[in-house]
Parts: C-alpha cells; sequence; structure tokens
C-alpha cells in the first residue's frame, strides 16, 4: 500500500532560497568538442591512431602495442566537471578491433593523485566494453565522479587496443531550497564541497522543484553524520498534489542495509509523473550532532549498468532534452 504524507505548509513563510546540493538534469558529450591538447594517450600506433581520433567522429585511436595491459587515453576537461557515465566504442572502417574490457582513473584541478573508479565495495571496477566495433556502449557511474582529468585503461580487446570515446557531463542542474535556518553559503552547481549542512533547531529541511525522469522511480542517496535512516525521523516524499496549505506527499522507502554509512532511499513515481517535473520534500529530524553532507537523486536519462545505445543521435538528443 503507497504511504501518503498530508504536510501543512502554510508555517513556511520564512523560507528563503539557498544554493545548495545541486541535482543534474540534462548531459552533454564532453570529448567531440575536445581540443587537439586536451587529449593524450601514453603510445600510439601511428600519425593515423592518434589521441585525435579517439573522437567518436574519426577512425580510432590505436595503442602503439597490442601486448601490454598498461596503455591509456586520457581526457582533459579544463575545469572540474560532474560526469555520469562514459561510452565507447569499436576503431571504424571495417574492422573489428575493438576494447573489451577497461578501467577507469581520474583526478580532479590541483591534484596529482588518480582516484581508481571503484566498486561499492572498493574493489577496482572492472568495465565491459564492446564486442564489435560499430554500436556504442554506455557504462554508467553508479555514483557519478567529479573530475578534470579522466584516463581510460584498455584492460582486453579484440585483435588490438583500438577505440573510439566519449565522457558524458552534466550540463544543466537544479538547486534545492533550503529553510532559513541553515545559513548555507550558495555554493557553484556542478563543483563538490567539503561543507555539510549542520542541524539547527533539530531539523533540516530542503525542497527541490522540477526535477525529471524518464523512469517509474527514482534513487537517492544521502550522506553525513548521525543520519537517523528510518521514516520517524526522515521524511522523503514526491509531491502528488495540494489542497490549500495541504500538500499530498507519496512516501518513499529508504534503509542503510548496504552497510556504507548512507541513507539509500527509493522513490516511486506515478504514471503521470514519468517524463513530467515533480517537486520532492527532504526534511530531517535530529540531535545537535546530526550533518548532512551530501544528497545524490539519480536523475540519469538512462539504464543504471551497462547497456547498448541503438541511436546514437536520440541519445542525443533525450539526454539534452532538459536543455
Amino acid at each position: 500500500m503507497t504511504k501518503v504524507l498530508f504536510l501543512f505548509l502554510c508555517f513556511m513563510r520564512g523560507l528563503i532560497g539557498v544554493n545548495t546540493f545541486c541535482q543534474c538534469i540534462g548531459y552533454e558529450p564532453l570529448i567531440i568538442n575536445a581540443s587537439d591538447s586536451q587529449l593524450s594517450a601514453s603510445s600510439v600506433y601511428d600519425s593515423g591512431f592518434e589521441a585525435l581520433s579517439s573522437k567518436w567522429t574519426e577512425l580510432g585511436w590505436a595503442a602503439a602495442e597490442n601486448r601490454k595491459t598498461n596503455s591509456w587515453i586520457e581526457v582533459d576537461l579544463l575545469e572540474n566537471r560532474l560526469v555520469g557515465g562514459i561510452v565507447t566504442w569499436g576503431r571504424r572502417h571495417g574492422t573489428k578491433q575493438c576494447v573489451e574490457t577497461f578501467k577507469i582513473e581520474y583526478r580532479i584541478e590541483g591534484s596529482s593523485d588518480w582516484t581508481k573508479y571503484t566498486n561499492t565495495s572498493g574493489s577496482l571496477l572492472t568495465f565491459v566494453g564492446n564486442k564489435e566495433t560499430y554500436q556504442p556502449a554506455l557504462n554508467d557511474f553508479a555514483e557519478s565522479i567529479l573530475a578534470r582529468y579522466i584516463r581510460l585503461y584498455p584492460l582486453s580487446w579484440e585483435i588490438w587496443p583500438s577505440m573510439r570515446w566519449e565522457v558524458l557531463g552534466c550540463a544543466k542542474y537544479i538547486q534545492s531550497s533550503a529553510n532559513r535556518y541553515l545559513h548555507q553559503e550558495a555554493e557553484a552547481c556542478g563543483v563538490t564541497s567539503e561543507k555539510c549542512i549542520h542541524v539547527m533547531n533539530n531539523r533540516i529541511l530542503l525542497n527541490y522543484k522540477g526535477l525529471l525522469t524518464p523512469f517509474n522511480a527514482t534513487n537517492l542517496v544521502l550522506s553525513g553524520k548521525s543520519l537517523p535512516c528510518n521514516n520517524k525521523s526522515m521524511t522523503i516524499g514526491i509531491e502528488i498534489g495540494m489542497i490549500g496549505c495541504a500538500v499530498e506527499y507519496n512516501m518513499c522507502e529508504m534503509n542503510d542495509a548496504n552497510g556504507d554509512g548512507k541513507c539509500h532511499v527509493l522513490c516511486e513515481l506515478k504514471d503521470w509523473q514519468v517524463g513530467q517535473p515533480f517537486n520532492l520534500l527532504l526534511l530531517i529530524t535530529g540531535d545537535s550532532d546530526m550533518e548532512l553532507c551530501a544528497v545524490e537523486i539519480d536523475l540519469r536519462p538512462w539504464k543504471p549498468g551497462r547497456s547498448v545505445i541503438g541511436d546514437w543521435d536520440s541519445f542525443l538528443r533525450k539526454i539534452a532534452i532538459n536543455d
């Protein structure tokens, strides 16, 4: 049975708009418009297979050797960008050369330390790439990464480590409005902040308006300190109607079953809300030790995990639907 909450909001005249915890609602390809200087590689087979040729409109990058697994292709995004996934192709023009599996490393601006992309248990994640050359394969990042530099290391391949690729970066954000007790400074969307929201007057309140997803459910991940992952202290719901001051919300389900110290939330949408803007309320009550450091709402317009893209042009239009 669907749990419904009626919340009376007449008393909330004191709410003010505060920029915090931005959510991505539109993506764009970042490599296709990159300059020659932004793309580099550990080695190239010859001048016809250089790093710039790794764009999906070109022939493809090819490493100098086909016996080593330490070759890499890299893109410099010029600034820190929020990246939600990566797309790969094999080499063009009638050859069966493609990268079958690969790993990802990345780093932010100002840092010399590379971060390996891992799964939830901290183990290095091996991505499955292409089994043939022409169909693009999309690998979703379960948690978006913030990076200026991204490196792809081929691990296994058909005939030769040769490929084309694209990374999908956030192009449009939506900001929440927060209650005036937070005193949170406005922050630029797309840049991760180490600042956390501290509980004031025993509560944290966030409202998101105009969220959008093509699916009938969306997942949230909340991280912080002393967060109560239960429906008694945490109210998360999707607005489904309003009568006067009474707002009706569909309650979301939450748990911390993953044991990672985060609250994992599942919110289901009504059929008429799929593909349409919807509003979400997050209300947490707790003690003075509670902090909310990050809210990630999965609004990516593609399925989790790996998928094969049938129509690339249609896919590009779909992910930029909110522009």
